[in-house]
């Protein structure tokens, strides 16, 4: 009776055994949030910040300098992206065009009014700024746009409406200072040489390509549309129009 006993308690002994694992005091606790509990908040990511001087209205780079060139009504400052220190070249307003850079990289070229005058009201005029000291000294009076040639020491100048002949095309000798008269018209496009411009002649249709040194006109270039406000010369010839609108005055912005 005894043995009977016995088999039966051995039989029954694992129906009493936990079978849950390891007991809650070795156990991992769970993870993540309790039920009930609000989310972390991730904290939000850096706002980039802009590369060299903020608060100017064009850039150019200079390939003499290894720099770009920062202009606008804060005045010049440069900007060195290799090693990412910018140089205040001056606080005096240069004004809102473009601004260009010499070839050999030692001074900028701006077109602005005079300081303390009205950008809006007075005329302006090409002005030469030294990068290395920061002077300022004028170069030719009434001056609309200057484009300077990137492989040449020479500049394509239009006048200005508001002072003498008007919407007139100059050469200009960065070096001497002195202006060559070429036709009247605007906009224009100076050749990477300096040797060719694509002009807009005043009250004529299409383009005048003419030569810088002559001012010989040798090609003529269909007008692409009214109202154009810009050429631009191509890498490799080609000359890009952008006008305020198509030619069949469908839309705006058209290019």
């Amino acid at each position: 009776m005894t043995r009977w006993i016995w088999l039966a308690l051995l039989v029954l002994a694992p129906l009493g055994c936990d079978t849950t694992g390891p007991s809650d005091a070795g156990s991992t606790p769970p993870r993540g949030t309790p039920p009930g509990e609000p989310l972390p908040e991730s904290e939000p990511e850096p706002t980039p910040q802009p590369a060299g001087p903020v608060h100017f209205v064009s850039v150019a780079w200079s390939d003499a300098r290894g720099e770009a060139v920062f202009s606008g009504y804060d005045g010049i400052a440069t900007f060195d992206p290799a090693s990412g220190v910018a140089r205040t070249v001056t606080t005096e307003d240069a004004g809102g065009g473009p601004v260009r850079v010499a070839t050999d990289g030692t001074a900028a070229y701006v077109v602005a009014a005079r300081p303390g005058e009205d950008p809006n009201r007075d005329p302006s005029h090409l002005w030469r700024i030294d990068l290395a000291t920061g002077e300022r000294a004028l170069v030719l009076e009434f001056v609309h746009s200057a484009l300077l040639a990137r492989d040449a020491n020479v500049a394509a100048v239009t006048r200005s409406r508001r002072g003498p002949g008007p919407d007139s095309l100059l050469a200009l000798d960065l070096a001497t200072g002195e202006t060559r008269y070429l036709r009247d018209g605007y906009p224009a496009a100076l050749s990477p040489d300096g040797r060719q411009v694509l002009v807009r002649p005043r009250f004529e249709s299409g383009f005048a390509l003419v030569e810088m040194q002559s001012g010989t006109q040798i090609a003529t270039v269909q007008d692409p549309g009214a109202f154009v406000t810009s050429i631009q010369w191509g890498a490799n010839g080609p000359v890009a129009f952008k006008h305020t609108s198509t030619p069949d005055g469908s839309a705006h912005d058209g290019t």
